[in-house]
């Protein structure tokens, strides 16, 4: 998110209420406790929101800002798989403590050597789509014929929570 640096300004006159040429000034409010508007605190909130925006994408394990249903904090785990001509590719995900994980299905795709990006998880006919599933501590992608003939690269994104 692109940061508007707040700035304070200056007052060069009281506000006022004009009427038949005369101008009546007005009051300023009186305001106690709170947190003060001021470019001081708008600026530190931006700071503090981009901050927390910003996901790393990674093939260690990184915590994210994000929280799941239960209030535990989810974790990411990046992983690069280089696949030749398999159909099927079982990949160890080596995650300790884990209490629920899944697939970051926005974040995870194929790219194979002849220069076509796909989503893991496609299907385009009885030859041409893709699986994955997560179970015990391994993934499983599998291609349909289309795919398995090719090299690709697979770019796994998954989250989880941890056991307490």
């Amino acid at each position: 998110m692109d940061k508007f640096d707040w700035e304070s300004g200056t007052i060069e006159e009281n506000a006022y209420v004009e009427i038949n040429g005369n101008k009546y000034y007005l009051h300023p409010p009186v305001v106690s406790g709170g947190t003060p508007v001021t470019d001081t605190n708008l600026n530190d909130m931006q700071d503090i929101l981009n901050q927390n925006m910003i996901t790393t994408y990674s093939t260690s394990e990184v915590k994210t800002n994000e929280v799941w249903i239960d209030d535990s904090p989810i974790y990411i785990k990046g992983f690069v798989i280089n696949a030749s001509t398999l159909t099927t590719i079982t990949q160890a995900l080596a995650l300790s403590n884990i209490n629920n994980f899944w697939i970051d299905v926005s974040n995870s795709y194929v790219v194979a050597t002849n220069g076509v990006v796909l989503p893991l998880g496609h299907y385009a006919t009885s030859t041409d789509w893709s699986r994955i599933y997560l179970l015990g501590d391994n993934a499983y992608i599998t291609f349909g014929t289309t795919y398995s003939t090719i090299s690709k690269t697979i770019y796994l994104v998954i989250r989880y929570t941890k056991s307490s």
